[in-house]
């Protein structure tokens, strides 16, 4: 049955609104919040852990290097490529997520104004061990919308436990995480590196080492 055009043009104008509905649902749902995707779930630390502190992250990547690329309208299609500069524009944030997984494990913080590997001397013993890592992978991709623009993240990290009163490290672990959440302030990089976190603390060696 042949339907007036009139007709065909209300039923093609109604599946544009709820397309054009559909892409502004889902960027007010993935735009403002990060999620983490699969995250391990960590291991209860002893009663007594020993004290941590958060070191650093550095990025193994060169800032030119393309990570991923940004995409945009009905069909998010691919249109540029994004470098490693916005995973390395994301390090300043990445000590507060760091000590937020931590606390939330149940380990001891001693927090300090600034801490690398290297700059722990002898008799140093405000804490027992230092945590700390490097990016040695990452991919990221922007999805842009109305509502704002998502980002879909996976950061691999070498993550790192030094050990003060031995002064030296004890323990490696490669872990991969993945995140997506808003690109103005980068949740999708920054939640991708908590996950990757995560996989350390639900390795039964890592809380063997750090339990006391």
């Amino acid at each position: 049955m042949a339907y007036p055009v009139s007709r065909r043009w209300k039923l093609a104008v109604l599946c544009v609104a709820i397309g054009i509905l559909a892409v502004l649902v889902s960027g007010c749902a993935s735009s403002t919040k990060m999620k983490m995707i699969d995250p391990a779930t960590p291991l209860a630390c002893g009663p007594s852990p020993r004290t941590m502190e958060y070191a650093n992250i550095t990025c193994d990547l060169e800032a030119d290097a393309v990570v991923g690329h940004w995409h945009g309208g009905l069909l998010n299609i691919p249109y540029g490529d994004l470098t490693a500069s916005l995973v390395i524009e994301a390090t300043p944030l990445f000590p507060g997520a760091v000590e937020e997984e931590l606390a939330e494990a149940g380990y001891a913080l001693v927090r300090k104004k600034s801490s690398v590997f290297g700059e722990v001397t002898e008799g140093d013993v405000e804490q027992d061990v230092s945590i700390g890592g490097t990016i040695t992978a990452a991919e990221y991709d922007t999805y842009s919308s109305v509502a704002g623009t998502k980002g879909e993240a996976t950061v691999t990290v070498m993550w790192k436990l030094l050990d003060h009163q031995k002064n030296e490290i004890v323990y490696t672990m490669e872990a991969q995480g993945e995140a997506e959440g808003s690109d103005q302030d980068k949740m999708a990089i920054v939640g991708a590196v908590r996950a990757s976190l995560r996989e350390v603390l639900a390795d039964p060696d890592f809380v063997e080492l750090v339990s006391g």
